[in-house]
C-alpha cells in the first residue's frame, strides 16, 4: 500500500516544479533578457550556434511545461498564468529586437543552417557508406 502514497508524492512534486518553473519572477525576467541580448549579438554576428546557444539559456520551457500541465489537470487559473509569463518572456526578445535587420539576418542564418545541416547529412552518408563497404 506504500507504493500509490509514493507515487501521489511524486507527482504532487512535479507539479510544484511544473508550477515554480512557470512564475514569473526577477530570474526568469533577467534570464531572458541576457538570452535576447545573446541572441541579438548572434544575428549581428551571423553566428548560427550563438542564436542556438542563447534559445538554450532562454527560460521558456517553464511556462510552456506549465501550460501543458494546466491543460492537463484542467487548472485554467494556471493556464492564464503560465501563458501570461509565456507571452512576456517572448515579448522581451520581440522588445529587444532592431526590426530592419531581423529579416535579412534570419534568411541568412537560415540559409546557412540548411547547408550546414546537409552538409552534415553528406559526411554521415559518407561515414556510413565506408563502414559498410570496409566490414
Amino acid at each position: 500500500m506504500t507504493v500509490p502514497v509514493l507515487e501521489n508524492q511524486h507527482q504532487e512534486t512535479v507539479r510544484e516544479n511544473f508550477r515554480a518553473g512557470a512564475k514569473f519572477n526577477k530570474a526568469y525576467l533577467l534570464m531572458n533578457v541576457l538570452a535576447a541580448t545573446i541572441a541579438s549579438y548572434g544575428l549581428f554576428a551571423n553566428s548560427p550556434a550563438v542564436v542556438i546557444g542563447a534559445m538554450i539559456i532562454a527560460m521558456l520551457l517553464g511556462p510552456i511545461a506549465g501550460i501543458a500541465l494546466a491543460l492537463v489537470d484542467g487548472d485554467m487559473q494556471f493556464l492564464l498564468k503560465s501563458l501570461i509569463t509565456l507571452l512576456a518572456g517572448t515579448g522581451i526578445g520581440k522588445h529587444m529586437r532592431q526590426q530592419p535587420t531581423h529579416t535579412s539576418l534570419f534568411i541568412l542564418i537560415f540559409k546557412r543552417l540548411v547547408k550546414d545541416l546537409f552538409l552534415s547529412f553528406e559526411i554521415y552518408l559518407l561515414e556510413l557508406s565506408r563502414s559498410v563497404y570496409h566490414a
